[in-house]
């Protein structure tokens, strides 16, 4: 298990790095852009104009915003989060279902966006340590190494069942009694010096 000074300087790293894209004007923790790019599956409707994609952005973000003042100011369990991530993209599909493509927003996009928020808010002292962390495509090509079936892009997946089969990976990478979220945060500055050394 990575110590308390190493994850203390991944957390800076990370906050000098990437935070920058995170951070609204207001200050907020905002990940709609990581969490919504995506090259190979549509996430809204096809026709869906800039003003509908704004609707689908705000009832994301006050919904997750409810979710993280009500549940995350002291540690989760695991089970607990995972339930978080599927009333997520109910209520966000419930509401907006209407601008998304098959009237949904799927559980890989709001596993992204609800872990991704949770990590810059942990990052920068501001929840307990997150149970989970952002699965993505960096992290999904680690794990589907060790042999994992499933749909191999986060933003096609819309199931609880493949999520936690990704939880379990993860979990099998990471080691025993690793946090997932230190264990990401570590992998991910890895990938972050890695790709710094590529464009030398």
């Amino acid at each position: 298990m990575p110590n308390l000074i190493n994850i203390n300087s991944l957390k800076r790293r990370f906050r000098k790095a990437v935070m920058g894209n995170l951070i609204r004007k207001d200050k907020t923790v905002d990940p709609i852009r990581a969490s919504f790019a995506t090259r190979k599956n549509r996430i809204y409707r096809a026709g869906c104009s800039a003003s509908d994609r704004r609707k689908v952005h705000i009832v994301l973000r006050e919904e997750t915003c409810a979710l993280i003042r009500k549940k995350y100011q002291k540690p989760i369990q695991d089970s607990s989060h995972t339930a978080n991530i599927q009333t997520l993209a109910d209520k966000v599909s419930k509401e907006c279902g209407q601008f998304l493509r098959g009237g949904r927003l799927r559980i890989g996009v709001a596993q992204k966006y609800l872990n991704l928020k949770l990590k810059g808010l942990w990052v920068l002292d501001r929840v307990p340590t997150p149970p989970h962390c952002p699965f993505d495509g960096v992290v999904l090509n680690d794990i589907l190494k060790l042999g994992l079936h499933g749909k191999k892009t986060w933003t096609a997946s819309d199931s609880i069942p493949e999520y936690r089969q990704w939880v379990k990976a993860a979990e099998k990478e990471a080691g025993k009694g690793r946090n997932l979220a230190e264990w990401e945060l570590a992998a991910y500055d890895g990938y972050l010096q890695a790709r710094k050394r590529r464009k030398r």
